[in-house]
């Protein structure tokens, strides 16, 4: 069997200890053996497609970042949503809930990279 980059080896057992997981409470999450787990994260064989997703799942994150090593905003938030209590939670949800739903309702300018800035949003019509 090949054996899988170490900077995926990396991502993911740096994953697993910034949640605080064990192996096996990873590989339970995952659903695969401690073994294919331990190979894994050792760089000492593949993965397949399957597992690989099974391991993004389990640890809440893309295969972009698994693979690739490119951060997505989900990461930021769900680390960011760990260290708040409920009322921030709530108060987070609600406002990404309401920038969802106003989302197609306006025509504001985005930049050039196609992101509309906080900025933009709340003056925009002012």
């Amino acid at each position: 069997m090949n054996k899988i980059d170490l900077k995926v080896a990396h991502r993911i057992r740096g994953l697993r200890e910034k949640r605080n997981l064990t192996r096996e409470k990873l590989a339970e999450y995952a659903d695969i053996s401690v073994r294919a787990l331990q190979y894994i994260e050792n760089s000492e064989r593949d993965m397949t497609t399957s597992v690989l997703i099974k391991i993004c799942n389990a640890l809440n994150t893309t295969s972009n970042y698994i693979l690739y090593g490119e951060n997505d905003i989900s990461e930021y938030i769900s680390t960011a949503l760990n260290h708040m209590n409920e009322m921030e939670k709530n108060l987070c949800i609600s406002v990404i809930t309401a920038v969802a739903e106003n989302k197609n309702k306006t025509n504001c300018p985005e930049r050039e990279d196609g992101i509309k800035s906080y900025m933009e949003l709340s003056s925009y019509g002012r």
